[in-house]
């Protein structure tokens, strides 16, 4: 029972934070090893902004695992065929080669749009319609590729919801619906390092398999928090914000280190709330 009274005090806080939000927000929590969850607004829909790149992650290396897509092709890279915002392609003197592999890690860790792009152009967004629907995400779209300005003008977005976001995070983690091997895969790359409110929250070496979003008016960042003993998954979305964009940084990473600070201290916590602490060395 006092479990249950700390949970439900975690989530009468986190509650009043998003209301307080100006704008609007969403979290969901969920134990991963457990049922604990905390859903606020977790099924209302998110513009994804760059978060959407693990499920374009999942489907490719989903596809390469089937042998449709060979990640250790190379392709051709460069600012000829770049666009512009996040990412390093753009910004290359010329154009080289790279693996599909190393596509994929771009697309992740630097947010490169060029690369996105390129992975959404492979997979295709028909395929990534049914991999959305086979994985359950009925909320989850990916409609247009990074920078389509025009398709942002039209309403054609990439969604989801923070459940959904926790759902495909929590499949790839078990490997649940995946080919042998895809799991492993996602994560390794979903694990390196980047920047983000995430990666800002946690305490340095924690380790974490995200990837955070950005765009006006919106932030978010979704991923697997390895505890010792109470690894959680979560996903904290947020729109229509009229503040400055750094704020809504600031805000959405300090809503995470309150989730990691809670989470953290029931990882060091037996059943009864008592800590749990190392014996004390006979040898002095």
């Amino acid at each position: 029972m006092g479990e249950h009274l700390y949970w439900g005090r975690l989530e009468t806080r986190l509650r009043k934070r998003l209301a307080d939000f100006e704008g609007v927000a969403g979290l969901h929590l969920r134990e991963r090893a457990g049922n604990r969850i905390i859903d606020i607004n977790g099924s209302e829909v998110f513009p994804t902004a760059s978060s959407i790149k693990i499920n374009l992650l999942a489907a490719l290396v989903e596809l390469h695992a089937r042998g449709e897509i060979d990640l250790d092709e190379r392709v051709e890279v460069g600012p000829d065929s770049s666009v512009p915002g996040s990412g390093v392609i753009a910004y290359l003197q010329q154009s080289t080669k790279i693996c599909w592999w190393d596509v994929a890690i771009l697309m992740i860790i630097a947010s490169d749009n060029t690369a996105t792009n390129m992975v959404i152009d492979r997979v295709g967004m028909e395929r990534m319609r049914d991999f959305n629907a086979r994985w359950g995400l009925s909320s989850t779209v990916v409609d247009r590729k990074m920078q389509d300005y025009e398709a942002i003008a039209a309403d054609r977005e990439n969604l989801s919801t923070p459940k959904e976001m926790v759902e495909i995070l929590s499949l790839i983690g078990s490997g649940e619906g995946f080919s042998e091997g895809v799991s492993e895969m996602c994560i390794e790359i979903l694990q390196k390092p980047k920047k983000g409110p995430m990666t800002a929250a946690l305490p340095k070496g924690t380790r974490v398999a995200n990837k955070p979003g950005g765009m006006d008016k919106v932030r978010c960042d979704a991923g697997i928090v390895y505890l010792e003993r109470r690894p959680f998954i979560l996903a904290v979305m947020t729109k229509y914000f009229g503040g400055d964009p750094m704020d809504q940084d600031y805000w959405v990473a300090d809503t995470i280190r309150i989730v990691h600070s809670a989470m953290h201290n029931l990882d060091d916590a037996s059943a009864h709330g008592q800590g749990i602490v190392a014996p004390p060395d006979p040898r002095g």
